[in-house]
């Protein structure tokens, strides 16, 4: 049920914000009349259509339209994005949330000083943790890419990080 997804994590690789979502999706209006199977899927079919949009909007916003078309038709077929786009897994979530966290992060190491891009990168990686634990990777990855670029002013990465610690601990 909702609660207990929301409150119970009795493993390590227990997919938390997956859960939540399919407990939702679960109680869809029965009006649709969506199969269970379709609406236990319905979150990763939508975070792996989200995804892409997200992909091309980042790149297309770095380089031309061109090369975000490509980008985005590779992205669309390869076997671990389609494979997890239809299994009820997190991993869909965590592709999304890390597309979401790499644009908010690019967006910082231009404009060094925009709160918005470390409160949305901060809420992209909460959601990522909450979505899958494993989501300390690309994480430490973009911190670190930050850092590279930024390295004079590491008082809003440290901000932002704490924040990410407490909220991740809240959930």
């Amino acid at each position: 049920g909702f609660v207990a997804s929301v409150t119970h994590y009795p493993a390590p690789n227990n997919h938390v914000l997956h859960s939540l979502l399919t407990n939702i999706c679960y109680d869809l209006p029965h009006f649709l009349s969506f199969s269970n199977l379709f609406k236990l899927r319905l979150p990763n079919l939508l975070a792996y259509w989200l995804s892409l949009f997200a992909c091309y909007r980042l790149v297309s916003k770095h380089f031309d339209k061109k090369v975000a078309l490509l980008t985005v038709s590779i992205a669309s077929v390869l076997f671990l994005n389609l494979y997890y786009s239809y299994m009820s897994r997190g991993y869909s979530l965590v592709n999304l949330l890390f597309i979401l966290a790499l644009t908010e992060s690019l967006d910082i190491i231009k404009h060094e000083d925009n709160k918005k891009h470390w409160a949305r990168f901060a809420l992209f990686s909460i959601l990522g943790f909450y979505a899958v634990p494993a989501f300390l990777y690309p994480f430490v990855t973009i911190n670190l890419l930050i850092l590279y670029f930024r390295r004079k002013n590491l008082w809003p990465q440290m901000m932002a990080n704490i924040g990410v610690v407490l909220g991740t601990l809240l959930l």
